[in-house]
């Protein structure tokens, strides 16, 4: 997507997937102290793009991971199953996510309508549905929702407004 679009390549700062796991963890914390502001740990994202898992997960946060706390470094590896196959992949913790200006979710289809549901309208838990944990401090969140995946939501969340 990225190559579509004309931004500089010096502006593109990836997560190095092909790594190890705790490689990859590390050189992205240091690319993303490297452009924080002074005093700050990372940077301030401009835009978080994400996505809800059929399982509530997102981000690879993934149902049952640990909840991080404020000492844990901005990047971690998330060793979890998934779909009944490791998933050892490098992720942001929520802290992160949630200093961003914009948060924005993408949800489609009726296989995420209970994902959708749990998340806005059930019960706060956020080990079994870590979207929960995705609470801008500052920011904005929006959550864009197909008809399928907004299927049972209250009809006060439905009204397309801000959340």
């Amino acid at each position: 997507m990225l190559g579509h679009v004309p931004i500089p390549a010096e502006n593109v700062h990836r997560i190095r997937g092909e790594w190890e796991p705790d490689a990859a963890a590390t050189d992205y914390v240091r690319q993303l102290r490297e452009f924080a502001d002074p005093g700050e740990k990372w940077p301030c994202f401009d835009w978080v793009f994400l996505g809800l898992g059929a399982d509530g997960h997102t981000a690879s946060l993934f149902p049952g991971s640990p909840l991080p706390t404020a000492s844990d470094a901005p990047a971690i590896a998330v060793m979890a199953t998934y779909q009944d196959r490791p998933a050892n992949r490098v992720t942001l913790t929520p802290q992160v996510f949630n200093s961003a200006r914009i948060i924005a979710f993408l949800v489609t289809g009726q296989n995420k309508t209970a994902a959708v549901t749990a998340t806005l309208a059930g019960a706060r838990d956020l080990s079994r549905w870590p979207a929960q944990r995705i609470r801008p401090e500052a920011g904005a969140l929006m959550w864009w929702l197909d008809e399928k995946a907004a299927a049972q939501l209250p009809l006060n969340l439905k009204s397309g407004g801000k959340s």
